[in-house]
């Protein structure tokens, strides 16, 4: 992440004649591979989530540039593999299935503690 948010700003900062950082904290990552086997669901779920918890959106899937419309079903969207995202963090095909699993995964008092 920081290679690619640092061309980012590169990119921005040439562009727009200017220097220094565009982001003020320090970004953070967490291998999912090294985590336990749940928290890629997790990052998924939450990440989907982030528009409600800003009170952007009254439902995930409404969030314009969510691809949680693409795996519910709702839009047929390309932007996202799909098939490897479902086999590499184990989710529902079904996607009525998924939205239920959704709901039961991000009780807030669990996810706060995570994030």
């Amino acid at each position: 992440m920081r290679i690619i948010l640092g061309s980012y700003v590169t990119a921005i900062n040439r562009c727009y004649g200017r220097t220094g950082s565009l982001f003020t904290q320090n970004t953070h990552s967490k291998p999912l591979e090294q985590s336990d086997q749940h928290y890629p669901q997790l990052c998924f779920y939450y990440i989907h989530h982030n528009p409600l918890r800003a009170k952007l959106v009254s439902q995930p899937e409404d969030g314009p540039y969510s691809s949680l419309p693409d795996y519910l079903g709702i839009r047929r969207g390309t932007f996202c593999n799909q098939t490897l995202a479902r086999q590499l963090l184990d989710l529902p095909s079904d996607p009525h299935q998924l939205a239920q699993e959704a709901r039961t995964q991000l009780d807030p008092e669990i996810t706060d503690k995570l994030f």
